[in-house]
């Protein structure tokens, strides 16, 4: 292969123009029919024809080419804190925000289906109907079946149940989460000994318990319930009707039928890509409740393997947990504290964990400003060191720069990225990139089938 320097080969036209090394550098910036420029070299450093910057990592997947320098964008949380010496990237979570239609979605989807070929296990809570999809389903349904995942659709009257009861070795806990992302304020210092010892008189007989056997035993606690801590059964139920009542909206109402009898046949929480599809439910004022009971169950999946693998003496496997619209789940009393901590022990565990939201405001939905749920909501964005941020406009931007700490020239690009173009920044390092989708992930990935035109 020529050089673009090279001199013609023998029975090539020589270009017109100047002779020399300098016509040659002409008409290699100036092809026949554009017009040129002469320069010496001492004013070409003004074109930036040697800008480029250094790539992050050479190992993981790709995501798609620097717009600044040129060249591959290659991401993977894993390898970065596996090099952390070099690329100062010590915790894997990652935060992607933009405004509506700059295909936030498209490179979650992209990423995911990439991560999947590394071996990772993905679980995604999805909760965007596809327009047009059939069967119905969310966003990431698609994908899922492509590649041969696991969809759960959650769904009024689906006949899908999930019963978070079904694990001994997490029950207790997932039944405290469930508590708590149900009762409109954090758990008592006693409530979760009273949920304890319920669970465990509905369970004494070694049958899998539900969410209505423990509502049961908690309305009317036995005489072995209260004595179990030492006071009476009218005290006992005294104490414990409040989770009670928040657990019942489990039972009953727009809720019933999804998590209060034994876990459907076929559900499968192990395949290599997990879909929650709460897209049915999108609008209603539940879905929090819902994306947090189905992702605590996902979670205790996640424990499940991450035991077998210690007990098999082989590495944690690593798993990337997608929220998207997570600002819904902030606004469940409880469950800032409890994605606090997963991403606290995200590291140990081997788990990265992904926000996709339209802009920081949208934290507001947590709870009043100044509220402790919209604290922790808004610091435990900050305990991610992987920022992916498409177009913001006005005050969003503003925003974003100062959480972020953008610079003028970083905020004026971000105000004029174009669709599928984003700011990474990852650590100290700041790319825009524009995202790559390959001919055989469009499909899996466009969401404007409402909008298209029939030729």
């Amino acid at each position: 292969m020529r050089s673009l320097l090279s001199t013609p080969v023998q029975g090539e036209p020589t270009p017109a123009g100047p002779a020399g090394p300098a016509g040659l550098l002409q008409r290699v910036l100036a092809p026949d029919g554009y017009p040129g420029m002469r320069a010496t070299t001492a004013h070409t450093c003004a074109l930036g024809l040697f800008d480029s910057t250094s790539p992050l990592l050479t190992r993981g997947v790709p995501i798609g080419d620097v717009l600044s320098g040129g060249g591959l964008f290659v991401y993977d949380p894993f390898e970065l804190y596996a090099q952390q010496d070099l690329t100062g990237v010590s915790d894997p979570n990652m935060t992607v925000l933009g405004l509506l239609g700059k295909r936030k979605s498209t490179l979650i989807k992209c990423y995911v289906n990439r991560q999947l070929g590394l071996g990772r296990s993905v679980c995604v809570v999805d909760v965007k109907p596809l327009r047009g999809e059939h069967p119905p389903g969310g966003e990431y349904s698609r994908l899922a079946r492509q590649v041969g995942g696991s969809v759960i659709r959650l769904a009024p009257g689906s006949g899908v149940r999930l019963n978070p009861l079904v694990d001994p070795e997490d029950r207790h806990r997932l039944l405290r989460a469930v508590a708590r992302a149900v009762l409109p304020r954090p758990l008592s210092e006693r409530e979760p000994g009273l949920l304890g010892v319920a669970l465990d008189y509905v369970a004494r007989d070694g049958q899998e318990p539900t969410i209505p056997q423990v509502v049961g035993a908690l309305f009317s606690p036995s005489e072995e319930m209260a004595d179990a801590v030492v006071t009476t059964p009218e005290a006992f139920a005294a104490e414990a009707r409040d989770v009670a009542m928040a657990l019942r909206q489990l039972c009953e109402g727009d809720l019933a039928g999804m998590f209060d009898g034994p876990t459907s046949p076929g559900i499968d929480f192990d395949a290599q890509l997990v879909v929650l599809d709460l897209s049915a439910t999108y609008h209603s004022e539940s879905v929090g409740i819902l994306m947090s009971c189905g992702t605590a169950l996902m979670q205790a999946a996640r424990a499940r393997r991450l035991r077998a693998a210690e007990q098999a003496g082989d590495p944690p496997p690593k798993t990337i947990l997608v929220l998207d619209e997570a600002w819904r789940v902030f606004s469940v009393p409880g469950i800032g504290e409890w994605l606090t901590s997963q991403y606290k022990i995200s590291r140990a565990e081997g788990q990265q964990n992904i926000m996709v939201m339209h802009r920081f405001s949208d934290l507001s939905a947590a709870g009043d400003d100044g509220s402790r749920v919209e604290k922790l909501a808004k610091g435990l964005v900050q305990d991610c060191q992987t920022f992916v941020i498409f177009r913001l406009d006005g005050d969003e931007l503003e925003e974003a720069a100062r959480i972020l700490s953008l610079s003028d020239t970083e905020r004026d690009r971000i105000g004029h990225l174009q669709a599928g173009q984003a700011l990474w920044k990852v650590g100290a390092h700041r790319q825009i990139v524009q995202t790559a989708v390959s001919s055989i992930e469009m499909p899996l990935v466009n969401t404007d089938a409402a909008m298209a035109v029939r030729r």
